[in-house]
């Protein structure tokens, strides 16, 4: 099973997801996943890089610290601003238009979850659907984390250990339901 999509690599959303379809499909165990289309499709055309090259980077760089500095290597450049823009983009999306939500609510009731009327991000159902703790109106903290984290430098090391006690807390709150 991939990662959620709310984890990032190199402060990008959904990147370790990708990285995790894409692995699997390199390895024939992709399942019901896709990894050229969709949200991973529009990660790549985000990133400037062509599904085929990820994917073969996939076959020749086996860890997520690999894959990152090839990624970082052959995307094209971003500022902070737009990453942290388009993990906003990612991070928010809900369904948008009116077949849109009615399928979302469906896929939540195929689920099990119907009862889960306080969640409306594509995120939230692709967590809940994978096993994953969803708390009441979703992943809210972590929305208000990647907000902060526009404001500062992701790659300092001081800035990396206060966002681990940041998301460590944000979890903390998860589970109280704050």
């Amino acid at each position: 099973m991939p990662r959620s999509p709310y984890e990032s690599l190199g402060g990008v959303v959904f990147l370790p997801r990708a990285i995790d379809k894409a692995r699997a499909e390199v390895a024939g165990t992709l399942g019901e996943y896709h990894s050229r289309t969709g949200y991973s499709a529009e990660l790549f055309e985000f990133l400037g890089i062509a599904v085929e090259a990820f994917h073969e980077a996939i076959r020749v760089h086996a860890t997520d610290a690999a894959m990152l500095g090839w990624v970082e290597s052959n995307m094209t450049e971003r500022s902070p601003a737009e990453i942290a823009a388009w993990n906003a983009k990612m991070m928010t999306r809900v369904p948008a238009t009116l077949e849109a939500e009615a399928r979302y609510r469906q896929q939540l009731e195929d689920m099990g979850q119907a009862h889960r009327t306080d969640l409306s991000r594509n995120f939230d159902r692709f967590d809940l659907d994978e096993g994953r703790d969803v708390p009441l109106g979703g992943r809210r903290w972590e929305l208000a984390l990647a907000s902060a984290e526009l404001l500062i430098d992701h790659r300092s090391v001081h800035v990396q250990a206060c966002l681990k006690v940041a998301r460590h807390v944000g979890r903390l709150f998860a589970r109280i339901g704050l």
